[in-house]
């Protein structure tokens, strides 16, 4: 196989003299073409390399390999191995793509794992620090000009997206220490709660603020503190269960079976070990039968239904019927 070695800036163009060399460029590659119409295309360098081998382990094949090193004592801005521009001076050019990978497999190869890329992890040797280090990085996209602006976009509906490490959603800081997602801002969900205890903190003291046990499609447990340090307006630190139009239903209680502890319906009636309340009944308060007292601690008074009828036990133990079945 034949070698060359230059020394000094290599030029390759389809008109000589048409094309400066930078002040470090080794290699420069310039060619014009005539608009062909649809399917045809232009390259400035081509690069393409084959192996045919036999053994288990032929080793890697690599198309372009570019590597950049500085060595000086000063401080270098940037240093950079692979740098793609693409230029749009005029007309119309229906996309861009400034940097393209695609996979072609054929005659029957199998592939293991493709990636379209791949970010390998630092080496650093002696006594070389990084201050960080990271697999991808992107400037803002939506600037002047620029009518809708993506940092990452996804198009495949039955992709997965994984990452493996903690998301910091809305700020440029790192998450919050021990969570998987930190998230600065609204977040709207369009979509089912999967099973699970879910649980919303404070962003001061990572007090428990909100807890979402949901044990299934149909059913959500909710605990809450309102404030660690009393309600003191109902303006600001309420708890509310709606729907888009209307109150909810507020159920506590071990399942949708009686009996159920207590019910809260959307039209204001409030149910004691029951659901369902008189006919148009609104704004009621409906209690099951219970079971009476047999006791009467002190500081306060007992009231329940017995046999349909509405009894109060006092503290001294007398039990009164306030209204008959």
């Amino acid at each position: 196989m034949p070698t060359y070695e230059f020394d000094g800036p290599v030029v390759i163009a389809d008109t000589p003299g048409t094309f400066p060399v930078g002040n470090s460029a080794l290699v420069q590659a310039t060619t014009s073409a005539a608009s062909g119409g649809t399917g045809t295309f232009a390259q400035g360098l081509a690069v393409s390399i084959t192996m045919t081998g036999s053994s288990s382990h032929d080793g890697d094949l690599i198309g372009i390999q570019s590597g950049a090193t500085y060595s000086g004592t000063g401080t270098c801005d940037e240093l950079l191995c692979i740098l793609n521009s693409a230029v749009a001076n005029s007309g119309n050019t229906a996309k861009v793509f400034v940097s393209e990978n695609q996979l072609y497999v054929s005659n029957g190869a199998t592939v293991g794992t493709a990636y379209m890329y791949e970010a390998r992890a630092p080496i650093i040797s002696g006594t070389g620090t990084v201050a960080a280090t990271g697999a991808f990085h992107a400037p803002p996209m939506k600037l002047a000009g620029v009518t809708t602006g993506y940092g990452i976009l996804c198009e495949g509906t039955a992709d997965y997206n994984i990452l493996a490490g903690s998301l910091k959603i809305g700020a440029l800081s790192n998450p919050a220490a021990g969570y998987a997602l930190d998230v600065t801002g609204n977040v709207t969900i369009s979509g089912a709660i999967g099973s699970g205890i879910h649980t919303l903190v404070t962003s001061s003291d990572n007090t428990p603020l909100l807890v979402l046990s949901c044990s299934s499609a149909n059913s959500i447990g909710v605990s809450a503190t309102i404030n660690k340090t009393g309600v003191t307006g109902l303006a600001t630190k309420n708890l509310v269960f709606a729907t888009s139009s209307s109150m909810a239903d507020i159920v506590i209680g071990p399942s949708t079976a009686a009996p159920l502890a207590l019910v809260v319906k959307g039209n204001g009636n409030i149910g004691i070990g029951v659901t369902t309340l008189g006919t148009s009944a609104a704004r009621v308060i409906g209690i099951a039968n219970g079971v009476a007292p047999t006791s009467s601690p002190a500081g306060m008074g007992q009231l329940y239904v017995e046999s349909g009828a509405l009894k109060y036990r006092g503290s001294s133990g007398t039990v009164t019927t306030v209204a008959p079945a």
